[in-house]
This record gives C-alpha cells, structure tokens and sequence, in this order.
C-alpha cells in the first residue's frame, strides 16, 4: 500500500515553516532547481506495479568537490513527505516543517564543475505507484534542508493521473477495463492503446511505465491503458479479442473522449507486444488464417465500428512461439529459459495446448501476427534486447523480415546488451523515447 494515502495532520501548525509555506516554496524552488534526469524503470508482480525513479543531480559550480546530504520529499494533495533512512532503504513520513527533513545519506559531487557527474538518488522503491497519481517527487542536497532550499532541490517527477480511470469497454469479464489519459488542450487527440506484458497470465494497466506516459502526453498523445482476460481466466483468442474490444469502445466513443478515430497506434511490451502486433497485422481479417477465430467478437460490444490501428509498437514481444526455444539456444541463453515448448509455458498456458504437441501447430500459427501480414498492415516500430533470454531477439527479427518482404513500413532497433526490458535506459531513457515520438510523429500526424 502506497504511503500516500491520506493521513490527518495536527492544526494549527506550531513550525515556523508550515506546511502549505513548504508545498509552495517547494514548488517556487523547482523553478531555480539543478539539473535533474529522471530514468524510470518498472516491474511487476501480479497486478502490483512497483517502480524505481532515479534521478540524477548535477551540483552548482560552487559545491563540486564538496559533501552534500541527500533529500527526498514529496507533495501529495495538501500533504508533504520526506523520506528517512538511506537511499536505498528509506520509508516516507508526513512532515510539517522543512527546517527538520531528513537526509537519506551524504554524497561527495565530482570536481569537474557545476555539470560534473552527478548522484543516482532512487526516490521510489518497491511501492505501488498506482496508488500515488498525481504526486510530485523532489530531490535535493545541501549541508541541511534549509541549504538545500537555498536553490539546490529539483523538481524530479509528477506521476500522472488518469483522466478516466476503469472505464468497461465490455462487460463479459471484470477484466475489461481501460485508464485513459488525456493531454492538455481540447483535441481531438491521436491516441496510444498500451498493452501490458506479464507473460500473458500477468500484469496490469498500470504498468506503463511512467516516463513512457509522461513524455506521450506532453508531445500531445492520448494514452488509454487496456486490462485484458488473461490466460488463468480464458485462452486465446480471447486477449485478443478484448484489445480488439478495447479499439472498437474507444473509436466509438472518440467525440466524447476527445479523440481522433484515424490516429489509433497499438504499444505494447512482451506479451502485450504479441498482442499489440497481432492488432496491427488482422485489422483487415475478420477471422483467423484457417477461419476458425473471429477476431471481433460481437457480444464484446460495438459490433460496427473498426478495430484497425494505424501504427503499432511493439517493444520485445513474441511471434512464433514454436521457434523461441531453438532461438533462445542458439543465442546462447541457459537450459533454464529453454522451456517455452512445456506445458506449463505461459504461452503453452495463452493457448490451452502445449507448443510442440499434437495439434498446437495451426494456434501457433494462430497466434503469431507473422501469419496475417498484408499490404494493409500499418508501420511499425519494433525494439528488442539483444541478449533478452525471456522472448529472444530472432522473434522481432522474423516480424521485421515479413513485414520487409511486404513492403511495409518498419523499424526494427536491437539494443546491444540489453535483456528483456532491462537495463531502463534502453527504454525509457531519452534516446528510445525520441525514437518512439519520431516514429508516432511521422506515421501518426503527418
């Protein structure tokens, strides 16, 4: 449970410095604040999303070379927070006066001057963002807090709110619901459909990451985030057909919402990316490759309306799920990963049959949107690690080849090093983040 949750504070305050003084001076101050860079990464446990802020503070020139303590606060409504213990280990606390904040360790500043190396301070730690939206995080240093606030604190991170929060774009499971996000402005707004990962019996909308929202809705994206059936409840196709769902609800109701029906681009993360690829390459097929799946199930509600996206991002998503183990070996990954061909698979579990068996051959076949790219399928984005040995890189680069050989419009970014969504600045850092707004920018509003 987040440690923002309301609590009662005494009134009146008797510090010299009070709390509505603290929240506006904290504010007023990020405006002189240091540099500060923000890498947000995130994993998941079940429907809990915990997620890690670091932020990276560059001193003024006249403390290089010099001992600071380190500070985190927080503002939350009409409260404020401060975080005691260590960088690593710390726990929040409403404070009343920031003559008296905490220090969560000291730190010696590089004496390359006022942009020398920086301090990774995590603010957040194993603490469910979901119940934090709409706090602003700070961070600072100084020989105390009162030095700190002579201009050395940073305004770190908002974690937003969602502008509709579990809207049902079907009613059949208690899963199909959605958060939509809203940027400022009156729209209509090109929108960003994500799709979670979680191996596909796992995860929740929450778990777009939140530097990944964060930059959407600045450059002007609606970012509506879909909970889908997973596999513990039923078997494909039905993830699919709830995404399907999903698009059609929110192209339905695109003037209430304030968004453009023709700028729709499916995002989605591992096995959201599968299904995220899976909604961009059977926007023309009403049913599956043999005709056995209809892909838009009509009692899932908007029977009339498309559920085609004009851009899709997968970020290391699976395709063919035959060929994960035998890719996996010979990227050189250990005999533990090489296990995608059981029955207790999560993509043998999305199926209802294990991979390699009789008879899973045509749903694998199914389930990789390899089987349904056509001259109609929409750009694409497509990112993966390059020693990911969850879903292995030979995946993305069977999608790219059939997307290539089609002619369609792709981009396929193999991060060196990196693995399944790790390290976060191959993600969520600046230069990933460019490319993902260069690309919706370009296919999206063009």
């Amino acid at each position: 449970m987040s440690p923002f949750n309301p609590h009662p504070l005494p009134s009146p305050y008797s510090s010299r410095r009070s709390l509505p003084w603290a929240i506006s001076s904290l504010a007023l101050l990020a405006t002189f604040a240091v540099q500060a860079d923000m890498v947000v990464s995130a994993s998941s446990s079940g429907s809990s999303e915990q997620q890690t802020l670091t932020v990276s503070l560059s001193p003024n020139t006249e403390d290089a070379g010099k001992s600071a303590n380190l500070y985190l606060a927080a503002v939350a409504g009409n409260q404020l927070f401060a975080a005691s213990g260590t960088v690593s280990n710390h726990a929040w606390q409403v404070v009343q006066d920031t003559d008296k904040l905490p220090d969560i360790g000291t730190v010696t500043f590089s004496a390359n001057g006022a942009m020398g190396a920086g301090v990774s301070i995590p603010a957040f730690s194993g603490i469910d963002t979901r119940g934090m939206a709409g706090t602003t995080v700070y961070a600072g240093y100084g020989a105390n807090s009162q030095d700190m606030l002579k201009g050395k604190f940073a305004l770190a991170y908002t974690l937003p709110a969602a502008s509709h929060a579990n809207l049902a774009y079907a009613a059949s499971s208690p899963a199909q619901v959605l958060d939509l996000y809203l940027p400022a402005g009156s729209g209509p707004f090109p929108l960003v459909i994500n799709i979670h990962g979680g191996a596909f019996l796992g995860g929740d909308k929450a778990m777009l990451d939140s530097a990944v929202l964060a930059r959407l809705l600045a450059a002007g994206y609606a970012v509506a985030t879909i909970n889908y059936r997973l596999s513990g409840e039923a078997v494909f196709p039905a993830a699919i057909q709830d995404a399907k769902a999903a698009v059609r609800f929110l192209r339905a109701n695109a003037n209430q919402y304030h968004l453009d029906p023709k700028r729709f681009a499916s995002f989605g993360q591992s096995a959201g990316g599968n299904i995220a690829a899976m909604l961009g390459t059977t926007g023309g097929s009403k049913t599956s490759r043999n005709g056995t799946v209809i892909w838009d199930d009509a009692k899932l509600g908007n029977p009339d309306v498309s559920s085609v996206v004009q851009a899709v991002v997968d970020w290391f998503g699976p395709t063919d799920f035959a060929q994960m183990d035998s890719a996996l070996s010979a990227q050189g990954c250990a005999a533990s990963f090489i296990s995608h061909n059981t029955a207790a698979s999560p993509e043998s579990r999305f199926l209802g049959i294990a991979i390699g068996s009789s008879g899973s051959t045509a749903l694998v076949q199914d389930a990789n949107p390899i089987s349904y790219v056509s001259a109609a399928t929409p750009p694409f984005l497509i990112e993966h690690g390059s020693v990911d040995c969850n879903v292995p890189a030979a995946q993305s680069q069977l999608l790219a080849a059939a997307l290539s050989a089609q002619g369609i419009d792709n981009t396929i970014q193999i991060h060196q090093g990196a693995g399944h969504g790790m390290p976060a600045e191959s993600w969520s850092g600046k230069t990933s983040l460019d490319r993902l707004l260069a690309f919706l920018d370009r296919v999206l509003k063009r």
